[in-house]
């Protein structure tokens, strides 16, 4: 199976990026997996800018299976493949305390991932999304919950990926550290997430 991960930040998340990338690209080059890293948003609002460039490395890539990760995550073990935490099901997204996170997930190039990630950005572009009643101001990641909430079709089809692997910022799960670990950049000085970032890799490496 061909995987390609996929990444992107713009000037405002140089900082982050400059420790990140590096990090996926050591990995990326362990298990022979191609990187895409994108210096751009393409949309105005960051977490719907994933979401479009998704649509489009769907469109692109030739790889079987996409992985999309925030560039404020780090991986911290890189004994565990992609494959290794894969749910068998088209679509792989974290769970956690909320229900699922975004910050990572991954999808077999397929018709129904497709009609996933155009219907998921279909419903970002509303003007008015209380019109179809969800929330207003809605975000990757809430609609991509309300989706699999309501829509047997969608849930089906995506997988959950356990904390013990994929964790947030201030879970504790676990007494390993987990395989991807995603900081929280939202309200916070992003030199602070810096730090907590190199500081993540330096508990790895002791």
């Amino acid at each position: 199976m061909k995987i390609e991960i996929v990444m992107q930040y713009d000037a405002a998340f140089e900082e982050i990026g400059a420790v990140s990338v590096p990090n996926v690209q050591a990995y990326a080059k362990k298990h022979g997996y191609d990187l895409r890293v994108f210096r751009d948003m393409p949309l105005s609002c960051p977490y719907w800018s994933k979401v479009w460039r998704m649509r489009q490395r769907r469109d692109e890539s030739r790889a079987d299976y996409l992985f999309w990760l925030d560039t404020d995550a780090l991986v911290l073990d890189f004994g565990v493949a992609l494959e290794d935490i894969r749910c068998g099901l088209i679509m792989d997204v974290p769970q956690d305390a909320y229900g699922i996170c975004t910050g990572a997930f991954g999808f077999l190039r397929s018709y129904p991932a497709s009609q996933i990630l155009d219907t998921w950005m279909f419903l970002g572009e509303l003007e008015n999304p209380h019109q179809i009643g969800l929330p207003g101001e809605t975000r990757d990641q809430a609609t991509l919950m309300l989706m699999e909430r309501n829509f047997p079709e969608v849930r089906n089809y995506i997988g959950r990926i356990p904390e013990t692997l994929i964790a947030n910022e201030g879970r504790t799960v676990s007494a390993t550290l987990p395989f991807i670990y995603l900081f929280w950049t939202r309200g916070k000085d992003k030199s602070q997430v810096v730090k907590a970032m190199q500081d993540k890799l330096k508990e790895v490496r002791s």
